[in-house]
């Protein structure tokens, strides 16, 4: 949410010497992990003025586009082992199919 905040006030002040995926590197904060944060942050206090949530909604989109699929990013991390175990769940699956219509299995 610290982010969210920092974001907002150089939004305001219109101060465009720090970009926001360099804030995301000086504070450690990978991009999915605030992708996450920023809907709840625009939830959160009804009365935002229009423009910053626009704001955040462009963040959004260019987390989803571009940020979010750099290399070592969680995003990426998540799609591989829901990858790995998608494929093991198949093979256990064809192996059970197969084992259960294989003659003398005690059908």
């Amino acid at each position: 949410m610290y982010l969210c905040a920092v974001e907002s006030i150089l939004f305001v002040e219109n101060e465009q010497c720090l970009f926001f995926a360099r804030i995301l590197e000086l504070l450690d904060i990978s991009s999915f992990d605030f992708w996450k944060l920023v809907n709840s942050f625009i939830v959160f206090d009804p009365h935002m003025p229009s423009v910053l949530k626009r704001h955040f909604r462009d963040i959004e989109l260019k987390i989803v586009s571009q940020l979010g699929w750099k290399k070592g990013s969680p995003l990426i991390n998540i799609i591989s082992d829901l990858e790995k175990r998608s494929k093991k769940k198949f093979e256990t699956e064809s192996l059970k199919s197969e084992s259960m219509s294989t003659p003398g299995s005690g059908e």
